[in-house]
């Protein structure tokens, strides 16, 4: 996806331990067979000449290749990282940017790559500034995306929401009904357009790459803490069911929460229902 969207603007070179691909594109100009956290000769040419490196790789390996890279890059060069938790690995990249006298930001798309960038949002942490990095969020707005700047602890915080409390709380909900052995096909004969949702989110998670939800879930530094917050509002919503009045209280809290955004996301809600379809053929 980085590729394509650089490209336009320059050629790019794509690396990674495995050639897929023997030919260059549209997107990519050149492939080098290298390990990032150990350059090879042709990688490290390859990076001294870039003009912006993106690490988009697997969060165990993210450090390593921080301190392997930041010494190759030529002054005022951008390197980039598009790890999922921001704040710990911010903080090796400020000083390695800072060191070697880079530019240096944090893209997390907050969507899945194969989607595109238009119409959706995209986390830009600025860790060591400069106009290179204001040039990467203009490509990004230009391709159609929502680019919001934002420091790595609020991104860590608010993903702690959007991410981990969301995917876990589809997860716990699928593995439930899943355990609970009733048949998908009569499930969905009867399903309300909410059940329905919630199902079509299990479907989508268990569509994707287990190792995107697993490390959210893992490497996230409020994980095990938003999901125990989680767990007690479940056993807090059992205990404030019995009483009619509590119960209306806790709606009433959350609809102070909304605010004015409740009566606009409920229209949302309604729409995207209404345009459900009303049965599932060949379930």
């Amino acid at each position: 996806m980085f590729c394509g969207l650089l490209a336009v603007h320059g050629p790019t070179t794509s690396i990674d331990r495995t050639r897929r691909v023997e030919e260059p594109t549209a997107e990519v100009a050149a492939y080098v067979t290298a390990d990032i956290c150990a350059p090879n000769a042709a990688l490290i040419e390859q990076i001294g000449q870039a003009e912006v490196v993106v690490l988009a790789i697997p969060e165990n390996i993210l450090e390593s290749a921080v301190t392997a890279v930041a010494p190759l890059m030529s002054r005022d060069a951008l390197l980039v990282h598009t790890a999922s938790v921001q704040t710990v690995i911010s903080e090796l990249l400020l000083t390695e940017a800072t060191r070697h006298r880079l530019q240096a930001c944090g893209v997390d798309p907050m969507f899945a790559p194969a989607l595109g960038f238009q119409g959706r949002p995209v986390a830009l942490t600025t860790i060591r500034p400069g106009p290179r990095i204001d040039a990467l969020a203009r490509f990004m707005s230009e391709a159609g995306a929502r680019v919001v700047r934002i420091t790595p602890d609020e991104h860590d915080r608010l993903t702690a929401s959007i991410q981990v409390a969301t995917h876990a709380s589809v997860l716990a909900f699928g593995l439930s009904i899943c355990r609970s052995g009733i048949d998908i096909s009569r499930c969905l004969e009867l399903a309300t357009p909410p059940y329905r949702a919630m199902l079509t989110l299990c479907a989508r998670l268990c569509s994707g790459q287990p190792e995107v939800y697993r490390e959210i879930q893992d490497v996230h530094p409020l994980a095990e803490q938003t999901r125990v917050q989680v767990r007690d509002c479940v056993q807090e919503l059992s205990a404030r069911s019995a009483d009619r009045g509590d119960f209306e209280a806790m709606i009433a809290e959350m609809s102070g929460w909304l605010g004015n955004q409740q009566e606009i996301l409920a229209a949302d809600c309604a729409r995207w229902f209404s345009s459900a379809p009303a049965t599932t053929a060949d379930v």
